[in-house]
């Protein structure tokens, strides 16, 4: 069963992790509406996307020994695969690239406002947006590789019909190539999941916070209204 505050808290902690300017402006928001301290963050362990690399030489080196029992120089075998493997891998990677993190450039809430709700209204409705083009990418790139994968396959077919077993195995290890380093590195259906996911609480925030408005809106005194609603920004910001 879903938890409304549980996943406040988690969008809350995405958008300030990997927009550390949204985590200013909410930082203040707090100080403001007296929410209490905000998130602590130890570090995000840097960038390790060259790592786990290891499949690249055993897939290289297999390829080149299935040439080479065919009759094809052993160094000339390895060479040919071994770059055709570093290319499947640099394509791999060059998509994991792609919408690594949709929450970098959100605008952040503006905090010295009166009408805080707007605000976070505002972010929220960014968020939602931004992540649903994110997910919309990911799908559009799986796609594309998919039917990549398909034309290696049905062209590496062709290479063993006519014989030229060196190119084939050269297809065959790029493609696995970039398939292993695909789940390792790229990981395109937990980037899929973790959008939708993120998108439907930033959804579910902007309802709240569209019904908590109109609510609010029916007090006549503006800074009435504005002391109401910098009330119900703690009760959205407080971290439990």
């Amino acid at each position: 069963m879903d938890d409304p505050e549980r996943d406040l808290e988690y969008l809350l902690r995405e958008l300030e992790y990997h927009n550390p300017a949204i985590g200013d402006s909410l930082d203040q928001m707090r100080q403001r509406s007296g929410a209490g301290p905000g998130f602590e963050w130890g570090g995000n362990g840097g960038d390790r996307e060259w790592r786990g690399l290891w499949p690249l030489p055993v897939i290289a080196i297999a390829a080149s020994a299935v040439a080479s029992r065919f009759g094809t120089q052993p160094f000339l075998a390895l060479l040919i695969c071994t770059g055709a493997g570093c290319l499947g891998a640099f394509t791999a990677i060059l998509l994991g690239r792609v919408g690594t993190s949709p929450l970098d450039n959100i605008k952040p809430p503006y905090a010295e406002t009166n009408k805080p709700l707007e605000e976070l209204h505002g972010l929220a409705e960014r968020t939602v947006t931004r992540l649903r083009t994110a997910y919309a990418v990911q799908v559009c790139l799986v796609i594309g590789v998919f039917a990549g994968l398909v034309g290696v396959v049905i062209w590496l077919m062709f290479m063993v019909g006519h014989k030229r077993v060196t190119y084939a195995s050269a297809f065959g290890s790029g493609g696995v190539a970039m398939l292993v380093l695909s789940r390792l590195k790229w990981q395109p259906f937990e980037r899929m999941a973790e959008a939708r996911k993120l998108a439907d609480q930033a959804d579910a925030l902007a309802t709240a916070l569209r019904v908590r408005m109109r609510t609010l809106d029916q007090i006549k005194d503006p800074e009435a209204r504005a002391e109401a609603q910098w009330r119900a920004v703690a009760d959205y910001l407080r971290v439990s």
